[in-house]
């Protein structure tokens, strides 16, 4: 709560008269700290006639700018000079009027009449606007002046019968919002969010409601919000975090809070976001033929810097063996496409768009494609099964040693061994889905090696329990080789049913 008073021009001195048919008023500043001492007041030096006179005083303006106002009351310090009855009516009492711009008043105090000759204070609470019939505004109050009028009846009773006012003013009663503080520099921050730290240092005893953080891009950007509510917060400090921002941008923030009054802005501040790494996607590849195609990629943002490369990377896994980019900088959001050449025909490839600026490297996602096919089909790409088993399903029993505990068992499959003078292709070896009898318990472990390699792979297990008599597992071992070999291993029994290779040839040998 807060309470300030609004003076007659700030010392009551005059700001305007105007008199009718006399000399009117005389107005002596007063110091206030002695007002009764007949040494200043207002009075009269007209002597003659019978004449009405009327002082305007403006006043001093409210220091606040944004507040409620609850109440006014106006006091007025007067005497009566003489009370002799012979010569003294309500008349002669003073009238205290307030007056907007629009010439709209209030008469105060109306007929006052009090004989008493000692000062006393008289005063009247509003809290509203008589005018209006609405709560008094910061406005209202800051364009109001003071209209005080006297009637002199001395010349008649050949005494000085006017009264004396000493003082007049304005005791304001209002409900400030809440005093806050934007806290810099922004101290936790990165490409996309940020933290945000304010201070409520001063509630003027009400409730705190809602508090937060307004924040735009750049000076003219379009203003959003970040707050809590509560039902009281009270002062301190406090803590939001926004998300979504922009890398590499200026954002302006200020705190706010809300109590019953009203909202209270602290100052605007600014930070930057940080830079980042581009977002790139890889696009389909396009224009595909045997031994060429159009490599497609789009940077969707550039993480608050134009990037200095671009690319892509390429091979026949999904590793990068090959690379062709551009690298006179500047690149921006957008798409972008590089032609591949030397591809060997009918060959699956994996291919990934990359960006780069000066925080680092970015990767789309990796992408197949296949070469066209040249010439005539190929031959002697089948795959022949072949190893020790035989029958439908093939049997693995629990077998012991001498020393009475199980020992592992398998089987190997082997694929174009007995081709391997006749095969010209490589394979790509996909898919494997192979087929077991339900076990009571157990598992199966798959490995895979290809002709050029020494040592096994596992590439899975497989639980032979389950609800459904067959147990199907599917594997993608993703390898290249000119033949396979499959090996079926456990150390309980399993009963093997038969593997369905999927497989692609590719490239010469």
């Amino acid at each position: 709560m807060g309470v300030e008073y609004l003076y007659p021009n700030s010392n009551l001195s005059l700001q305007q008269l105007e008199d009718y048919g006399g000399d009117g008023y005389q107005c002596i500043d007063d110091p206030y700290n002695s007002p009764d001492n007949d040494s200043s007041y207002l009075y009269s030096l007209n002597n003659y006639g019978d004449y009405w006179y009327c002082s305007y005083f403006g006043l001093t303006n409210l220091a606040i700018e944004n507040a409620v106002i609850t109440k006014i009351t106006v006091y007025m310090r007067v005497r009566i000079y003489n009370t002799d009855a012979s010569v003294f009516s309500t008349t002669m009492m003073p009238h205290l009027y307030l007056r907007n711009e629009g010439g709209d008043s209030i008469d105060v105090f109306g007929e006052y009449y009090d004989g008493r000759t000692s000062y006393h204070t008289e005063s009247k609470e509003y809290t509203t606007n008589p005018i209006t019939g609405k709560a008094w505004t910061v406005n209202e109050l800051n364009n109001i002046y003071i209209s005080l009028s006297i009637f002199d009846h001395s010349p008649y009773m050949g005494e000085d019968t006017t009264p004396r006012v000493t003082q007049i003013y304005i005791k304001v009663e209002y409900k400030k919002p809440p005093t806050v503080t934007t806290t810099t520099p922004v101290t936790t921050k990165d490409h996309e969010s940020a933290i945000l730290e304010g201070e409520v240092t001063d509630a003027d005893g009400q409730s705190i409601t809602e508090r937060g953080f307004e924040y735009k891009k750049g000076v003219d950007g379009e203003v959003s919000t970040v707050s809590e509510k509560d039902d009281d917060f009270g002062i301190g400090t406090f803590e939001l975090e926004v998300t979504g921002l922009e890398p590499n941008t200026e954002y302006y923030y200020r705190v706010y809070a809300i109590n019953e009054a009203g909202t209270g802005y602290g100052d605007w501040e600014s930070f930057t976001t940080d830079k980042t790494t581009p977002t790139v996607v890889t696009n389909a590849v396009t224009a595909i033929d045997t031994t060429t195609a159009t490599a497609n990629g789009n940077i969707t943002a550039t993480g608050g810097e134009d990037c200095s490369e671009r690319g892509f990377q390429y091979g026949l896994t999904k590793v990068a063996t090959w690379t062709v980019k551009d690298t006179v900088g500047g690149y921006g959001t957008g798409v972008y496409s590089k032609a591949l050449t030397s591809l060997s025909p009918n060959t699956i490839y994996w291919i990934r768009a990359y960006a780069v600026n000066s925080i680092g490297t970015s990767y789309g996602e990796w992408v197949e494609f296949q070469t066209a096919v040249t010439g005539a089909t190929p031959t002697n790409t089948r795959i022949t099964l072949t190893g020790d088993v035989s029958g439908y399903v093939a049997q693995m029993h629990d077998s012991e040693n001498d020393l009475d505990y199980p020992y592992e068992g398998y089987f190997v499959l082997a694929t174009d061994l007995s081709e391997t003078n006749t095969l010209i292709f490589y394979k790509r070896l996909l898919d494997l889905d192979s087929y077991f009898r339900k076990e009571t318990s157990g598992s199966v472990t798959i490995s895979i090696k290809c002709d050029h390699e020494n040592d096994w792979h596992k590439i899975g297990d497989v639980d032979l329990t389950g609800d459904n008599d067959i147990v199907l597992k599917h594997l993608a071992p993703d390898n290249l080789g000119k033949h396979f070999q499959v090996k079926f291993s456990g150390k309980n029994a399993f009963r093997y049913l038969g593997t369905i290779f999927a497989f692609v040839v590719q490239g010469e040998r």
